[in-house]
């Protein structure tokens, strides 16, 4: 009897070690792998700093020519700040949600700010 629980004991005790050693292991392996993540994140936010620094960069350098030129052709420049593109659809969910209200169309004015572009009113 004293044999077989001498025998128990020293088997928990072989299985407490090596869950002890798969714990530890499973342990470095996670930190291992916070610190990549965190690497990677670091490494994606500086890059989309150093992207948005550029863009804005050229942002402002554009702005500057625009109101450079502006003042000489007023209606070119009126015409560059609007957009060409027809307004996005909305999704069919927010459609759902939203309530019913007149529905705004500015294509007419599109039309109108191009035409004022290529033939500047005269002035009286």
């Amino acid at each position: 009897l004293r044999f077989l629980a001498r025998k128990n004991a020293l088997a928990l005790q072989a299985k407490e070690n090596d869950e002890r050693d798969r714990l530890a292991k499973t342990l470095c392996a996670a930190e291992e792998h916070k610190r990549e993540l965190f690497a990677k994140r670091n490494a994606e936010v500086e890059a989309s700093k150093k992207a948005n620094r550029e863009k804005e960069k050229v942002s402002l350098e554009s702005r500057e020519e625009f109101h450079a030129r502006a003042p000489l052709n007023y209606w070119g420049a009126v015409s560059e700040l609007i957009s060409t593109k027809p307004a996005v659809e909305k999704k069919k969910t927010d459609a759902a949600i939203a309530k019913p209200r007149k529905s705004t169309d500015l294509s007419r004015m599109r039309q109108i700010i191009l035409k004022l572009k290529h033939r500047i009113p005269k002035s009286h």
